[in-house]
């Protein structure tokens, strides 16, 4: 036999042809493929270990019976895993299965198997992000808009935009009831301690620190009143208060507060324009807007307080100090974590973005709050005190500018959106990067139609 240059041909296209085949999987029997099938999860990030429900739907063509397998990427720090084979369900029948996952985004995305090793593609690849710790419970209205908020107990203190103080009832979260108020005064500061509510009214040149008896929270009274000129910014702790002054006083002053029907100026401090204040005896700590300077004073004394440390930080902003010898300065654009232990040298340790300037910061344990006007509010894990990590966030309806951790839920002076109440669950399975893939779950909830899933708010 001769062989001839298109014998070769031939050879060669058939060795390609089955080289080909054992490449892929190919149907038997004359089966049909299974179609692409159909990813679909709800809107929204899912807290942590709570199921994020992912309905598939697929067709084949030759109406046989789909098992289906998962691809899951967790997205910037390990690679894909790849989901064991489910139990086969009807054709065009969509069925959910629920995802539990770590804080963190994660890339899905499902494929089709018939009984005849048919194997269709993957389908759409879904984003689904775990770690947003915050639900929001309730919200009301507030007259003049609300713009700062403490709290005890069952009851929200407000400051706001020309109704002085509002109680609200928040004993019921998800159904929170203005049932007090007393003023027809803005206030963009308030403050408490176990006998009174302080606020400082924003009277231009004529503010004045109010003290509230709220032991009848629907009748709330004035214990006191003292004009003090200039007043900016307020900061209560135990049986003092702090007011700094702005351009013509540029100072603060220091106030004994325990007996609220008499207040006694102990001290004041000249330390130029101050854009915000905090006391953490025995240390006070301020934002100088004169030289954007973060400052450390010295209070044990409080008739003769002094400066002694001091950092240029080259922006300015709100504070807030946190136990374990750091401070919180949240800036234009970031919240810069300050080592205070030794005060005579601070220093900054940290810096996170967070994309827009910060109204308020509150913290309770190792939770951090940020107030950021009409970009929302954000939430702050601190366990790691120079490592904030960001586990919820949530765009509010009017202007973000009040915040206050409890001890298991946040409260927020949104302006014209009123009072929110959130819920913030603990992130108590956090695991480090390389531990991530390793808590993935995936469990089968049976046909949609029929399957009795609790869907995640």
């Amino acid at each position: 036999m001769i062989w001839s240059s298109r014998n070769y041909q031939l050879i060669f296209i058939m060795i390609s042809i089955s080289l080909l085949v054992g490449c892929v999987e190919l149907p038997t029997n004359n089966n049909s493929v299974p179609e692409t099938p159909l990813l679909k999860c709800p809107p929204g990030i899912f807290s942590p270990m709570l199921p994020c429900t992912l309905t598939v739907t697929g067709s084949d063509p030759d109406g046989d019976m789909l098992a289906f397998q998962f691809s899951i990427e967790f997205q910037y720090e390990w690679g894909s895993e790849t989901s064991e084979w489910t139990d086969y369900y009807p054709s065009g029948e969509p069925v959910d299965f629920l995802l539990f996952g770590y804080e963190g985004t994660y890339s899905v995305s499902v494929r089709s198997r018939d009984a005849m090793n048919g194997i269709s593609g993957y389908s759409n690849v879904l984003i689904v992000t775990f770690g947003n710790s915050l639900q929001l419970l309730g919200s009301c209205g507030i007259n003049g808009g609300a713009r700062k908020v403490v709290a005890d107990g069952n009851y929200a203190y407000l400051s706001t935009g020309g109704s002085g103080l509002v109680v609200v009832d928040i004993s019921t979260p998800d159904a929170p009831q203005v049932v007090g108020q007393n003023g027809g005064y803005s206030s963009d500061c308030i403050g408490r301690n176990d006998q009174a509510i302080f606020l400082l009214s924003d009277n231009t040149f004529h503010e004045t620190l109010y003290a509230y008896d709220v032991s009848i929270p629907e009748s709330p009274i004035v214990f006191n009143q003292a004009e003090i000129f200039d007043g900016l910014h307020l900061d209560v702790e135990g049986n003092y208060a702090f007011v700094s002054t702005g351009w013509f006083e540029q100072t603060i002053v220091f106030i004994d507060v325990t007996d609220p029907h008499n207040f006694s100026i102990l001290s004041t401090l000249e330390v130029g324009l101050t854009l915000d204040i905090v006391l953490r005896y025995p240390y006070a700590y301020l934002m100088s807007g004169t030289g954007n300077n973060f400052e450390v004073v010295n209070c044990s004394n409080l008739n003769a307080p002094y400066v002694v440390g001091m950092l240029d930080i080259q922006s300015s902003g709100p504070i807030y100090a946190v136990s374990n010898n750091y401070v919180y300065v949240a800036t234009s654009n970031s919240l810069k974590v300050i080592d205070v232990t030794q005060s005579y040298f601070p220093h900054i340790v940290q810096e996170v973005e967070v994309g827009g300037f910060c109204y308020d910061l509150h913290c309770n344990g190792n939770y951090l709050a940020i107030a950021q006007d009409y970009i929302g509010l954000r939430l702050f894990d601190i366990t790691d005190p120079v490592a904030p990590a960001i586990i919820g966030e949530y765009n509010t309806s009017g202007s973000c500018t009040g915040i206050f951790c409890g001890n298991n839920y946040l409260l927020a002076a949104d302006g014209s959106g009123g009072l929110l109440i959130f819920h913030y669950s603990s992130l108590n399975y956090k695991l480090s990067p390389s531990q991530k893939g390793h808590g993935l779950r995936l469990i089968p909830a049976g046909l949609h139609s029929k399957s009795n899933i609790v869907e995640e708010k």
